[in-house]
């Protein structure tokens, strides 16, 4: 997903996102103290087709590496169709896949 393992704090980050089949998706961040925060936008799915690179976020924006240091993770949750997290149910859930990676982010001045 991301280019490096670290990254200094005020960083940009830009993903790499991949999926072997067309689907819709929601990207998470889950923050060295255990917050979890939607970093796509809600009401507009990440689709991902097959086997096609997409890069978010989209140009011309900026995702920034903020503090605290330690270490972030990606959550992408992907289905074959948007799912309404406020009514998620084992059918929505058919067919879904997570893809977890993890990244440290240390002071600017490292």
């Amino acid at each position: 997903m991301t280019s490096k393992d670290v990254y200094r704090v005020g960083d940009e980050l830009r993903l790499s996102l991949q999926a072997t089949e067309d689907c819709a998706c929601l990207l998470f961040v889950r923050d060295t103290d255990g917050r979890y925060d939607l970093a796509s936008d809600r009401s507009r799915y990440l689709g991902l087709r097959k086997g096609e690179v997409t890069l978010f976020p989209e140009e011309g924006e900026r995702l920034k590496v903020t503090e605290p240091a330690g270490t972030d993770e990606l959550l992408l949750i992907c289905a074959p169709r948007p799912v309404p997290l406020e009514s998620i149910s084992p059918a929505d859930a058919a067919g879904a896949a997570v893809t977890v990676h993890s990244y440290r982010i240390v002071p600017r001045d490292q």
